[in-house]
Parts: C-alpha cells; sequence; structure tokens
C-alpha cells in the first residue's frame, strides 16, 4: 500500500501522480501535456535547473544513468506518491523508465529489452540472431581493431560509441589515419560501455525515422520523417563529415514505400521485445533494401513527436504514451491522422565562436508558417564546432500545404535569424 505523502492537500493527493523522467527542453511537451491532463508530476532529474521542471508539482534529484540510483529513488517514490505511470519524453534515458516501472510494479517493457535498445552492440546482435541481420558491423576495443574492422567491412564506414544519443561521438570514416585521430573523441561518448566502440557499414541513401507506439505487442504507426545531415551538403554545410543533423521533415515518400518502411520497422521492433509504449526506429533505403541504423525505446528528440508529426497529422502522441503509462490503453484517435499537411525542422548553423550578436528573431516567428523558433545560446555564449546534433544553437519550425511550401518557410525563418559570432 503507497503511504501518502505528508503534507499534500486534501483532496490533491486523491489525484494521479506521473512520473517523468528528466526536465530538457524536449520533455516540457510531455509536462504540458500531463498537466492538461490534470495529473500532478513528480520529476526525476539531475539537473535542478533544467527548464522543464518549473512544470513539476515534486522533484527528486536522481542520476539517470546510474541504474541503481534510479531504482533507490522510484522505491523511495514510490512509498511517498501514488505513481500511476513512469515517462520520458525525448531524451535518451529508456533504461532508467524501465528500472522505475519494474521498481514500481508499472506497465512497461522490461529492463533488459530498454539495454538492448540502446546499446548498439546488444542490438546487432538481437537482430542477427533474429534474422533481421542487414549490416555489416564490428566491436572493437582499440585501434588496431577497430583498423582491422574497417579494413574488413570497406570504407567509407561509420565509428561510433555503442551506447549514446544524438550522434555523439559518431564518425564518417574514410581512412585508418581517420580512426588513429578520432580514437579518443569516439570512445569517450560510450557510457556504460567501457573503452568500447562499433565499426558499422556505411549506408549510403535517404534516411528516415519511424515512430510507432506499441500495445499488447502490436505496433501502430505514428508518423514517418525523412532526415538530413550536413554531409550530404558539403558546401552549404562545410563542417566536415560528422553525421550532423541539419533537419527533417515529414516523409515525402510515396504511401506504398511508408507501408514497408513500417511492416519492416514493426519486424524490428518485435524482434527487440518492445511489448508496450513508444519507440523508433532509424532506417536507410539503400541498393540493398531497408536497413536498419537503430532503435530506442522512447518518443522521439529533434522536435518530431513534440512539433512535427503534430503540425502535419493533428496527433498528440504525448498524451497518448502518458495515458498507457497510466494504464489507461492506447488512445488510437489521438495518433490518427486528422488532416494532411507537411512541418519541416531545420537548424540555422551560425559559424563557431563567440556571439556577438542575435537578431532577427520575433522577425522570424512572425513570418507565414513558421510555427517556432528556438535559439539555445545567448550574447556572449560560445557556439562550438559542429561534432555531433546537440551541438545546434537554433531551430526553425515550419508547415505548409505542400512540402516545398514548408521548406520555404523554414529556410526564410533561418536566413532571418542572424546569429553573428566572432572567433
Amino acid at each position: 500500500m503507497l503511504k501518502q505523502f505528508r503534507g499534500l492537500v486534501m483532496g490533491i493527493e486523491q489525484k494521479k501522480w506521473i512520473l517523468i523522467m528528466g526536465g530538457g527542453f524536449l520533455t516540457i511537451p510531455m509536462y504540458v501535456k500531463c498537466k492538461k491532463m490534470g495529473v500532478n508530476i513528480l520529476a526525476f532529474e539531475w539537473d535542478m535547473a533544467a527548464p522543464a521542471l518549473k512544470f513539476a508539482d515534486q522533484t527528486m534529484r536522481v542520476n539517470l544513468k546510474d541504474m541503481e540510483d534510479v531504482r533507490r529513488n522510484a522505491l523511495k517514490a514510490g512509498e511517498q506518491f501514488p505513481i500511476g505511470g513512469v515517462v520520458t519524453c525525448g531524451a535518451d534515458i529508456e533504461i532508467a523508465v524501465a528500472v522505475a516501472t519494474e521498481a514500481l510494479g508499472l506497465l512497461g517493457i522490461s529492463v533488459q529489452a530498454a539495454i538492448d535498445c540502446n546499446d548498439k552492440v546488444a542490438m546487432r546482435k538481437k537482430l542477427d540472431a533474429t534474422g533481421l541481420a542487414d549490416t555489416l558491423w564490428a566491436e572493437v576495443a582499440t585501434v588496431d581493431e577497430a583498423i582491422s574492422a574497417a579494413d574488413k567491412i570497406g570504407y567509407p564506414c561509420f565509428f561510433k560509441p555503442i551506447d549514446n544519443c544524438g550522434s555523439r561521438g559518431c564518425k564518417r570514416i574514410t581512412s585508418a589515419e581517420d580512426i588513429r585521430e578520432w580514437w579518443g573523441e569516439v570512445i569517450v561518448f560510450s557510457v556504460n560501455a567501457g573503452h568500447r566502440a562499433m565499426i558499422e557499414e556505411y549506408v549510403d541513401g535517404p534516411r528516415q525515422t519511424i515512430e510507432m507506439i506499441v500495445e499488447d505487442g502490436t505496433p501502430y504507426l505514428v508518423s514517418i520523417i525523412d532526415t538530413h545531415y550536413i554531409y550530404e551538403e558539403p558546401e552549404k554545410y562545410p563542417f566536415g563529415n560528422w553525421p550532423v543533423e541539419t533537419g527533417l521533415n515529414i516523409t515525402e515518400l510515396s504511401k506504398d514505400k511508408q507501408q514497408h518502411l513500417f511492416e519492416h520497422s514493426a519486424r524490428v521492433v518485435k524482434a527487440m521485445g518492445v511489448n508496450f509504449g513508444p519507440v523508433k526506429v532509424d532506417t536507410t533505403i539503400s541498393s540493398k533494401g531497408i536497413q536498419t541504423i537503430e532503435l530506442t525505446a522512447r518518443l522521439s528528440g529533434g522536435f518530431h513527436c513534440q512539433y512535427a508529426t503534430p503540425l502535419a497529422y493533428g496527433t498528440d502522441e504525448i498524451s497518448a504514451v502518458a495515458q498507457m503509462a497510466l494504464g489507461e490503453g492506447l488512445d488510437k484517435e489521438l495518433i490518427r491522422h486528422k488532416f494532411e499537411r507537411t512541418s519541416v525542422v531545420l537548424a540555422k548553423f551560425p559559424e563557431s565562436g563567440k556571439i556577438v550578436e542575435i537578431s532577427g528573431l520575433e522577425e522570424a516567428k512572425g513570418l507565414p508558417g513558421v510555427k517556432e523558433v528556438f535559439v539555445f545560446r545567448r550574447e556572449g555564449d560560445v557556439v562550438a564546432p559542429y561534432r555531433n546534433s546537440t551541438d545546434r544553437v537554433a531551430f526553425v519550425i515550419a508547415d505548409g500545404e505542400t512540402l516545398e511550401e514548408a521548406k520555404r518557410n523554414a529556410q526564410l525563418g533561418v536566413d532571418t535569424l542572424i546569429i553573428k559570432t566572432q572567433e
């Protein structure tokens, strides 16, 4: 029996509580949706200055990468609050969510399934074992092992950490010298994998993210987006071979190709043991067919579930996931496409250096089709060299009746926003 938290006002303790993992910017829509649903929010977060925490009713300082800390504090929270579900949004902490749900006896995927999705080596091994092998790869622990693996797989190839997100530490390499040069910068991002990394076949072709929600082992499609990277347009983005996303858009693939992508991704999700809640699969359509890049058992980041899909289709997948976590089942109406528009998220890439001017923000926000403009730096801050997608500093989100219109709206917003830097 859960103990009522001392000090709660009479009547308030009868409301449902939801535990939200993380308090970063991309989790804010989850907090806002849960408040609209009338549930109380307990937040687990290490950074007590995280922007989403202002929406929480209670907070606990927890290291979300330390699973013992998560488990211990989940049990403690369960004695104080009548927690009905655990969620996150756009944060790479699906293992923490699974650990907390297991500790509290709530709905969620198994801890092992969460680990297998987060650990890229575990994912590859599981897909290989279930007949879904589609990409050459090798686990490596030394520079020599990495060079040997790359020689066998062939250049160019990807050199990546085993358990991270946001393309942290990933590098498209073209030679053994690249491996020697970048070993230290890649390996540091293998958070819980020790001194290990991966060499993976570089798959050339358009890339997508397929977002789904799983109920009773059945995946339901929410949306598919196309993703784009700086190395695809080296003249426009002269920042090297790092897989930094320039943006995303609601897919322009045919309905037939979208169905094939969904069917492929659904097989991957089932093979990985994800039988409940949100999941996204990243893919490439290459000369070999559809190939799996990775997957994660959580709602997407990059403004995908937060803005792109709702703008294009009128969905509310964030509320759908929160309701499921609370035991209310999947409300399919929340993920039904109410209309067919399109949307674009486009990053702004100022030159690296100290920011000396930010202007045009309000003008950009007022442009036709521009729905949001986010700038995550201030004058005086430093724009670091672009090594991964988390190094991006500003975004424009736009919609339109057609993809061409949405792209024009987003590009005009990016061009209107001025961020000047100096070395």
